[in-house]
C-alpha cells in the first residue's frame, strides 16, 4: 500500500522514476557499495506488512493493526463505533480520517489478502 500511496501522489512515469525508481537504485546502490542501506532496513513478507500498518496506525500490538485491516477488508468504516486502537474513543473522532484516506489506494480484497497473510504470521508465531 506504501507505494501505491507513494505513486498516487505523483501518477506518471516521471513521478514513479522519480519517487520510487531513483531511490531504490540509490539503496541498492549503497548496499551493493557499503553494505548498508541509507533509510535502514524494513522488515520482509508479512512481518514487514505487519510493521508497517503497526506504524501508520501507531499501535504497538499486531492484533489492533489485524483489527483495523479486518475492519478496512469487510467492514465499511462506521464512524460511531468504538475504535480498535484501544483509545475508547469512537472511530469518527480517532483514526477516522487515516481510515478514509488509505482506502482511496486499495479494494476491500486487497486489504483482505494482507489480513489474511498477516493474520496466519501471526498465528504461526504462536499468537491466538
Amino acid at each position: 500500500m506504501a507505494i501505491k500511496e507513494k505513486f498516487s501522489a505523483d501518477p506518471t512515469l516521471v513521478g514513479f522514476v522519480e519517487n520510487l525508481l531513483i531511490p531504490h537504485l540509490y539503496s541498492y546502490t549503497c548496499f551493493s557499495e557499503k553494505g548498508t542501506l541509507p533509510f535502514g532496513e524494513l522488515a520482509h513478507n508479512a512481518e514487514g506488512v505487519l510493521n508497517y500498518y503497526m506504524e501508520l496506525f501507531k499501535v504497538t500490538e499486531p492484533v489492533i493493526a489485524l483489527r483495523f485491516l479486518y475492519l478496512l477488508a469487510f467492514d465499511k468504516v462506521r464512524g460511531h463505533l468504538v475504535c480498535p486502537c484501544g483509545k475508547g474513543a469512537i472511530i469518527r473522532k480517532c483514526h477516522a480520517p487515516l481510515l478514509k484516506t488509505i482506502q482511496r489506494y486499495q479494494t476491500p480484497k486487497e486489504f483482505e489478502f494482507e489480513l489474511n497473510y498477516c493474520y496466519k504470521y501471526f498465528k504461526e508465531r504462536g499468537n491466538k
